[in-house]
């Protein structure tokens, strides 16, 4: 979809609400590319957005029938 592209400049956002929720939204409607993006996220400093960036991965590599490298 068009505007995934735009979550992902969300994923650096200062706020970590803003990481998460981005995560989750590229979960639901992201591509294998937004994923690698995704990805970085599982080792940010706020548990919950690495939680939601975990939970995103999983749900792209069941949606795109791929695994998230």
């Amino acid at each position: 979809l068009p505007f995934a592209s735009e979550l992902v400049p969300l994923l650096g956002d200062s706020n970590a609400r803003v990481r998460a929720a981005s995560a989750r939204a590229l979960g639901a409607v992201g591509e294998y590319a937004d994923a690698l993006e995704v990805k970085k996220l599982l080792k940010d400093p706020e548990v919950d957005v690495r939680r939601e960036a975990g939970g995103a991965l999983t749900l792209l590599s069941q949606r795109l029938d791929r695994v998230i490298e």
